[in-house]
């Protein structure tokens, strides 16, 4: 009935990370776009490089605390 606080949470982290691979999708195809014009616009190169360089860390941070989260709790040593 009630889920584990844990699973949530790892549920939650999950749908995130894939909304970002998402996003990072986008950015990448944004930037072949941009790359194709014979004079690409050099100021948006650089925003989406740097928006995709955001992403990644935030993937990043994402994916250590979904395995952290996931790992299942050390015992107590009395």
């Amino acid at each position: 009935m009630f889920q584990d606080t844990s699973t949530r949470n790892n549920k939650s982290l999950t749908h995130w990370r894939e909304v970002i691979h998402e996003r990072r999708a986008y950015i990448e195809e944004r930037l072949a776009q941009e790359n194709r014009h014979p004079l690409p616009d050099f100021l948006m190169v650089q925003a989406l490089k740097r928006e995709r360089l955001r992403l990644k860390d935030e993937l990043t941070l994402i994916e250590g605390v979904v395995r952290t989260v996931g790992k299942p709790p050390e015992p107590e040593v009395a």
